[in-house]
């Protein structure tokens, strides 16, 4: 019996990793079906908050299920989606994203860490004396 391929289900769980200066990190899952036949390439589109018209975002073929995107405008907000195409042609959209400002993340997470470094002096006067210093490191993960 001959089986003919269906346009592919929608991508799903599409969410943006990271914002970049002029550019976004995506990632996604594939969808539920892949109607028959294997996803060749992922078509990434993108428009302006609260736009009505979605533009194709990149001329590139996508075979994985994760692309960083540039070339955006600054500051500018943007919603994203995606869609699974095979030899049917391309399946409908994922749900998009949330808007986002395209902008270069700063990290603000950091780790702090103390020592403590202690000693005992010499007897003065029949006394003994503990000298103590604290040492703080703050190291910043990017």
């Amino acid at each position: 019996m001959l089986r003919v391929a269906e346009k592919p289900g929608k991508p799903l769980s599409l969410e943006i990793v990271k914002t970049l200066k002029t550019g976004a990190s995506l990632t996604w899952k594939p969808p539920k079906s892949d109607g028959g036949a294997e996803i060749s390439n992922y078509v990434l589109e993108h428009r302006i908050e609260s736009g009505i018209k979605w533009v194709r975002a990149t001329e590139d073929r996508i075979a994985d299920t994760s692309y960083t995107l540039k070339g955006l405008k600054e500051d500018m907000v943007y919603e994203f989606r995606v869609s699974a195409e095979n030899k049917a042609g391309v399946g409908p959209a994922s749900d998009p994203t949330a808007p986002v400002t395209i902008k270069e993340q700063i990290s603000t997470s950091f780790r702090l860490y103390f020592g403590l470094i202690s000693w005992i002096s010499g007897p003065l006067y029949g006394f003994f004396f503990v000298s103590v210093f604290v040492l703080v490191s703050v190291i910043v993960i990017s």
